[in-house]
């Protein structure tokens, strides 16, 4: 039974990828044994705030990560079963609505205000409070999974893996993943910003933004979802929206 991924993420420029990875790797080894780093990574919040921030941001500030439902349309039958893991409120699911999709739609998020505005929007679609790393759904639930700017929401790689774990387990044979999500993305903006994360969190491409997200390279985006057990069918590149309005790679 083959599992089959389709993701859309974009291209860094490799040279400057290359050497900025390796200033940041050894930025960290210095920091190892700095007397002064102690003291800025016990600065930052360690309370999970994840939570807290998407039931006050949620509502108010949508995700802008689009989605191609056309293109989409052509690996989903009209019939199928789809969760929108992390539907937020309920934009995709309204997009699959519109288009003709006749087959059951369902939702899962932590911010139960959001989930409000998305009932106001999807109709009949089945949407539930709930965590994206402990899904609410027996096996083989679904035809399709939907992960759009998710990923990028946590920073700890055990974390991602248990979501794209849990997108495998409730996926029927054969099923279908379609993810949209934010790649590294070398301007000045974000390499400001990394350097600061890289310091705080100890990982490449993660940052500060109201709490922690994190930008992907590829090859660590690849190896996450090839170690859920999937297999990936198709990559695309193209110019994605920030939920704070920045085009990014993704």
């Amino acid at each position: 039974n083959t599992r089959i991924v389709s993701f859309e993420i974009g291209v860094m420029n490799v040279t400057i990828a290359s050497v900025w990875q390796k200033m940041l790797l050894r930025c960290r080894k210095t920091a190892r044994t700095s007397e002064g780093m102690p003291m800025l990574w016990s600065i930052h919040p360690r309370v999970n705030r994840k939570r807290a921030f998407w039931e006050q941001e949620g509502p108010r500030t949508e995700s802008r990560c689009e989605m191609d439902i056309g293109k989409c349309t052509t690996f989903i039958d009209k019939n199928s079963r789809i969760l929108d893991i992390g539907c937020g409120t309920g934009r995709i699911l309204e997009q699959f609505a519109n288009s003709g999709h006749i087959g059951h739609l369902c939702g899962i998020d932590w911010s139960r205000p959001s989930l409000n505005i998305a009932r106001t929007r999807t109709g009949k679609a089945d949407l539930r409070v709930g965590d994206c790393r402990s899904l609410p759904y027996h096996e083989q639930s679904f035809d399709a999974c939907i992960l759009s700017a998710v990923l990028t929401c946590f920073v700890k790689t055990k974390d991602v893996k248990d979501i794209l774990t849990e997108a495998y387990r409730v996926l029927k044979p054969s099923g279908i993943l379609l993810i949209t999500d934010f790649l590294l993305n070398p301007n000045m903006r974000n390499i400001l910003r990394y350097t600061i994360g890289f310091f705080l969190y100890h990982h490449i491409g993660a940052f500060w933004a109201g709490y922690e997200f994190h930008h992907f390279r590829i090859r660590e985006l690849r190896y996450l979802i090839l170690s859920a057990g999937f297999e990936i069918l198709e990559m695309a590149v193209l110019p994605v929206m920030s939920w704070r309005g920045h085009l990014e790679t993704g």
